[in-house]
């Protein structure tokens, strides 16, 4: 049966993205794509509350969603795509007065938050009382996940920092409702170079860091030790898994499975790595930056 082509729309704000035989195909936030009938079916799969295949006649099906039992908060202070400075209306000198201020939650800190008890009801020597007894302290370190039920999860987030950025619809949030962990995600046991092109995977415009082999090699003409050179890459690494936490915590960002992302490193690489194309990459998007 011959394949045919339909255009696809991603009505969301954030690029949308799946593997075709090893390669990654992806339309842009408030994009159209013509692609084959089979990719198209991909997309839309992947994403069904945000790709969608063009056609006026279409109605989209009632979807009954559930409500979860449980929800997921993230601490995401420290975030390095938020702005370092935010525009405040501040009052000053006996006036309402627009000023840039230094954003409070650019750098990582431990979020808290205490709840008081319900009052409840005592018979005294007096009579009927209430009271309340004890409290809870909720506490969310930076780079860190929890489990919370829904009511709590919002109680939570209610009593978080949040930056209204004057003049636009943006809000810079200390906390946020996340995506639950997953059995896949990047962690301090991957290899330094898988966690770039995990990266670049999530986010194709993300500016890269060197590779290992550029580090090695630049450490040759800069004699480093190779304590040094072994100190550096680590620290690339702490570096680029603070940033990759800010990804994987966002729901609106489609992340890769074990599969997936074994698949992409097969069409990038090959089965013999020469030279990294993830090097290349990052060549690329150094030279347009």
């Amino acid at each position: 049966m011959q394949s045919k082509v339909v255009r696809l729309y991603n009505r969301s704000a954030a690029p949308c993205s799946i593997l075709v035989q090893g390669n990654q195909l992806t339309i842009g936030s408030y994009c159209e794509m013509p692609v084959v009938d089979e990719v198209a079916e991909a997309f839309v799969a992947k994403y069904p509350q945000a790709v969608e295949v063009v056609n006026e006649n279409s109605i989209a099906p009632v979807q009954v969603i559930e409500k979860p039992k449980t929800v997921w908060v993230a601490n995401v202070t420290g975030d390095p795509r938020y702005p370092a400075k935010v525009p405040a209306r501040l009052f000053k000198d006996k006036h309402w007065t627009r000023e840039m201020v230094d954003n409070p939650v650019l750098k990582p800190m431990p979020l808290s938050a205490t709840e008081m008890p319900d009052w409840s009801e005592y018979m005294s020597a007096s009579g009927l009382m209430s009271k309340r007894t004890g409290t809870k302290r909720w506490l969310l370190n930076p780079f860190r996940r929890m489990e919370m039920q829904p009511a709590k999860a919002a109680w939570f987030l209610n009593h978080m920092p949040k930056v209204e950025v004057v003049g636009s619809p943006i809000h810079i949030l200390a906390a946020r409702v996340c995506r639950a962990p997953t059995d896949f995600e990047p962690d301090h046991t991957w290899e330094y170079d898988d966690l770039i092109a995990y990266m670049h995977y999530i986010d194709t415009l993300a500016a890269l860091p060197q590779t290992e082999t550029k580090i090695r090699a630049a450490s040759k003409r800069t004699k480093l030790t190779d304590e040094q050179v072994e100190e550096k890459i680590a620290d690339e690494k702490r570096k680029l898994l603070t940033r990759l936490y800010y990804y994987v915590v966002d729901p609106k960002v489609a992340i890769p499975s074990r599969k997936e992302f074994a698949e992409y490193l097969h069409g990038q690489r090959g089965t013999e790595v020469q030279a990294s194309e993830i090097e290349k990459l990052a060549d690329e998007l150094t030279a347009e930056a």
